[in-house]
């Protein structure tokens, strides 16, 4: 997958790194977007810093840069709800979140 940030195409990925920019992430706010649905704004914008800083070897993006590419990407008729089921897919499919979930089953 890739999303075009400062004039230039970045492929999404998500690994450790990711992880290290989407820390403070709580997904049990999700359970609000029916009521607030601007909250998908944010989580956007998280996942996407994530899955474009996952290389720790490139320049960081920053996340007013994040800001501004979705700010763009909306404008030209991107969808953010389609953006971040996207982006959700691709954290899911990663072999770190895998990770993350086997060794929450052996924690139980």
């Amino acid at each position: 997958m890739k999303f075009t940030i400062n004039g230039r195409e970045k492929e999404l990925k998500f690994t450790y790194n990711s992880f290290k920019h989407m820390e403070d992430l709580d997904f049990e706010k999700l359970e609000h977007a029916d009521s607030k649905p601007f909250i998908i704004a944010g989580f956007t914008s998280t996942l996407l810093c994530g899955a474009l800083n996952h290389n720790p070897k490139a320049k960081k993006v920053d996340e007013s840069d994040v800001d501004e590419a979705l700010e763009v990407f909306v404008t030209e008729g991107g969808s953010i709800s389609e953006l971040f089921q996207s982006l959700f897919d691709l954290l899911q499919e990663s072999n770190f979140f895998k990770s993350l979930q086997k060794t929450e089953k052996v924690a139980e």
